[in-house]
């Protein structure tokens, strides 16, 4: 994974279409912000490297597909940071719930205390063709 720098902006911009999602600390505090582009090479911007050119990114360009997971989310809390994004066209977690995966409920069972996942981890896990264990508990 490399640091978000010129070059992969550069890179990235080029891309038709471009993933991001951040972390956050403390539930409010965008602590980074990963991205890949058709080439699929990470990137990331954290607090101390990369972030001032994460701008430049979630502005888009026309015709670009801006993929996140869960991006309501992504994109509130970005805003409030003062990184607001137009590049947020599809969601992961809205595709695969409703569309590939309907039976997963994607909520919590509050009577039976189950909490069912919806979390990026959870359904890269699910996903056979890219092999990748569940790796957050």
């Amino acid at each position: 994974m490399r640091t978000l720098d010129r070059l992969g902006v550069r890179s990235l911009q080029k891309s038709g279409a471009l993933a991001f999602d951040i972390e956050t600390r403390w539930g409010s505090l965008v602590f980074c912000c990963g991205f890949t582009g058709d080439d699929l090479r990470p990137y990331v911007a954290k607090y101390g490297k990369g972030l001032e050119y994460m701008r430049t990114l979630l502005e888009g360009r026309p015709k670009q597909l801006g993929i996140a997971h869960n991006g309501p989310y992504d994109v509130d809390l970005l805003d409030r940071a003062g990184y607001p994004t137009s590049l947020y066209t599809d969601d992961t977690q809205a595709l695969w719930g409703n569309a590939l995966e309907p039976e997963l409920a994607f909520q919590d069972d509050e009577a039976s205390g189950r909490m069912t996942r919806k979390g990026l981890a959870s359904l890269a896990s699910l996903c056979p063709t890219m092999n990748v264990p569940f790796w957050k508990d």
